[in-house]
């Protein structure tokens, strides 16, 4: 099974896959209940987790800067991706290619291709 990288997640898509925490927050809904917010990034770019009903304690093992793999549903909420998660447990970054995670350039693709045909035509 392929990797599923963040831009290839549509709505309602069941999700289980590793990804690298750029941010975790525990926060309190409106009835005081907990829920964990993670930034999820890979090499494509970056979708908010939600866990919902969850303990300090069940979230103490989830660290900014660590690998995880979660599993959950993406759902599209007020016009942005967000992922669902049921399950979000850390992985041992030996056992992720780091490759995965390194951000993509930003320079866009046709341009690399002009500057390379000029080169080598040049």
């Amino acid at each position: 099974m392929s990797r599923r990288f963040v831009t290839d997640l549509n709505d309602g898509e069941i999700v289980d896959e590793v990804y690298l925490v750029s941010d975790k927050q525990l926060r309190a809904n409106r009835n005081a209940a907990l829920y964990l917010s993670v930034d999820l990034r890979d090499k494509s770019g970056m979708i908010n987790g939600r866990m919902w009903n969850v303990s300090e304690d069940s979230c103490s093992e989830i660290q900014t800067g660590a690998y995880v793999r979660v599993r959950g549903k993406v759902q599209l909420f007020q016009g942005i991706l967000q992922l669902i998660l049921t399950h979000c447990d850390p992985v041992s970054a030996s056992l992720v290619d780091p490759v995965d995670f390194e951000k993509m350039s930003s320079v866009k693709v046709e341009q690399l291709l002009e500057q390379l045909r000029t080169t080598l035509l040049g």
